[in-house]
């Protein structure tokens, strides 16, 4: 029996029953093996068809967030947003959301899966969207973040470009067989010397590495895949090592119901020793956060949360950025919302 446990927990109870069932009846061990070395191989790597796929689904979405920019206003509610933003590409021909949208206002966006998205946006905030389309089964993730008066403050105006050309920087040295664990390394290298030279951290840059003190204003990776799923084949990551090299203890799966002749090392995606490959579809996304209620803090850097993604293939000599339609360059960003219509009701709306 070919079975994936932890995926779909319901499925995972009707399985186990069916091979308890199987084994009393038949007197002995059921053979279960987990399809994923074979099925993950097949679903890294996009086809063109795929990739054409994904592509208008990044369309779809980026040409939806330039309009949720323009819209985007003090008084909103959050939820007026995800609306737009539904109609936005629902317009255009998607069939729904890839994810649960994110739009974050304020000091919301410091929460990282934030989808209450009812909170009422204030002059002088950032927002957060983090919302992405679906077109013919195929994700899309695009985050931007600008600020909803449609003019970037000192201090966001410099956080947000140093985020920026990290970004940028990152996006640049993305190419086939650099592995996970050295994106993931850099990255963190260049946003825990953001954190030193910004006063955010004190330690010195090695001490703030190697005892992890970036988790606290970083606390995830640098992205994921990018495919049917919008983070694709995500599930097939129980026997990973993380950047110790130390592994990290997986769950039983159950495999002692049958004989799982799977072993650890042939997991399909142990994600840090995954080296992309030409073909492969991710995400780009780093972030800074920084709580409002974090007192070490200057009190203008509290409630600041930040995080710039875009969807990223892989080609035979380096990346194509797929998202570039959704603005994230500072003079642009200001430029499109400053030049919104004058029009829209800028009274509150409460959904």
């Amino acid at each position: 029996l070919y079975y994936t446990f932890e995926i779909n927990p319901a499925w995972d109870l009707q399985i186990k029953h069916l091979i308890q069932s199987l084994n009393k009846k038949k007197n002995r061990s059921l053979s279960l093996q987990d399809p994923l070395p074979l099925i993950a191989p097949l679903r890294m790597k996009k086809s063109q068809e795929e990739i054409q796929m994904i592509k208008k689904a990044v369309f779809i979405s980026s040409q939806a967030h330039r309009e949720i920019m323009k819209y985007a206003r003090p008084g909103l509610n959050e939820r007026a947003l995800y609306g737009k933003f539904l109609f936005e590409i629902m317009k255009r021909g998607a069939r729904k959301e890839a994810y649960p949208g994110i739009f974050a206002s304020g000091p919301k966006a410091c929460i990282l899966h934030y989808t209450n998205n009812n909170r009422t946006i204030k002059e002088g905030e950032m927002l957060l969207v983090d919302a992405g389309a679906e077109y013919n089964y195929y994700a899309s993730d695009i985050t931007r973040t600008w600020p909803v008066s449609g003019r970037f403050s000192k201090i966001q105006k410099k956080l947000y470009t140093k985020l920026l050309k990290i970004q940028k920087d990152m996006i640049q040295m993305l190419k086939p067989g650099l592995s996970f664990y050295d994106i993931q390394k850099k990255l963190v290298e260049l946003l825990s010397l953001l954190m030193r030279e910004e006063g955010l951290l004190s330690r010195p840059l090695k001490e703030i590495i190697d005892k992890k003190e970036y988790k606290k204003y970083f606390p995830h990776s640098f992205g994921h895949l990018l495919g049917l799923d919008v983070h694709d084949l995500t599930f097939a990551e129980n026997n990973r090592s993380n950047p110790s090299g130390k592994k990290e203890k997986a769950s039983e799966s159950l495999s002692s119901l049958g004989k799982n002749k799977t072993s650890e090392t042939s997991q399909p995606a142990d994600r840090d020793h995954l080296h992309l490959k030409e073909g492969f579809v991710l995400t780009m996304e780093p972030g800074l956060y920084l709580p409002e209620e974090d007192l070490s803090l200057k009190p203008e850097l509290r409630g600041l949360g930040l995080r710039i993604e875009d969807d990223i293939l892989i080609t035979k000599t380096g990346a194509e950025v797929l998202s570039q339609g959704a603005p994230k360059e500072v003079e642009e960003l200001e430029e499109l919302i400053l030049g919104r219509a004058s029009d829209l009701d800028k009274t509150n709306v409460s959904l």
